[in-house]
């Protein structure tokens, strides 16, 4: 049996297959195509991102488990401890359409409620083309996501793309996503389902040029190393080798 992660491993484990038959294939990335890359100064200043204001933001599908709406709160709480950032946020609920939903939704009002409306940045969907240039905007990428069992159990690739880009990774800490980050060695953790938490370890970030570009080389190489494709197929060819000797 193939699965993704140690925690997913736990859960056949429990539900029956001898652990013995399980080798973990983790997700990973092309580190080719998410290259570091300078900020997209045009786009930027399309956005209005001033240039030395660092910039928090995500790139997906808005899903109710990525916590997005916990995010915005953070933001909330950042903004009264007075920092300043952008929050952009690129995707939408809906992958055929633009109407907001209630995610999009309930980041507005979490905007509106702490006033930092006019640094919430959200322009939807965005051609497959375009994300590497609006990567290139982004300082900070948190994945908030909640504390429920499927995001315990499955990683995520979204992660390893941001990683492989050098931005500074924070992470809830569900198991799936403390593993992708090595707990802590190669990304920043937060204690899952807590805002304020979260608001603490943006603070940490926002407040500490060299640590985000540390974050950013470390998470990169970690990449390199152990999360291309090419490692995974690797796992995978070693695991089923034997198999494939025996038939």
């Amino acid at each position: 049996v193939l699965t993704l992660t140690n925690a997913m491993r736990a859960e056949l484990v429990r539900r029956g297959v001898r652990e013995d038959k399980i080798e973990i294939v983790p997700n990973a990335c092309e580190p080719e195509r998410f290259q570091p890359r300078t900020r997209d100064i045009d786009l930027a200043r399309e956005l209005g991102i001033p240039e030395t204001v660092p910039v928090i933001g995500y790139i997906g599908t808005f899903v109710d488990y990525e916590g997005l709406e916990d995010l915005a709160r953070a933001c909330g709480l950042l903004k009264e401890r007075g920092q300043e950032f952008r929050l952009l946020l690129v995707g939408n609920e809906n992958v055929s359409g633009v109407d907001r939903g209630p995610i999009s939704q309930a980041i507005v009002d979490a905007a509106d409620r702490y006033r930092f409306h006019d640094w919430l940045i959200m322009p939807g969907r965005v051609p497959h083309e375009q994300v590497s240039a609006y990567y290139s905007l982004i300082d900070i990428a948190p994945f908030p996501r909640k504390p429920w069992p499927v995001c315990e159990m499955v990683s995520p690739m979204k992660p390893m793309e941001a990683m492989a880009m050098e931005k500074t990774v924070v992470v809830s800490s569900v198991s799936a996503l403390a593993e992708m980050v090595g707990q802590g060695e190669f990304g920043l953790i937060f204690e899952k389902g807590s805002e304020r938490a979260l608001a603490d370890v943006l603070d940490q970030a926002l407040a500490d040029t060299g640590l985000r570009l540390q974050m950013g080389k470390v998470g990169r190489e970690h990449v390199l190393a152990e999360r291309t494709w090419l490692r995974s197929s690797e796992s995978f060819a070693k695991a089923i080798d034997p198999l494939l000797k025996v038939s």
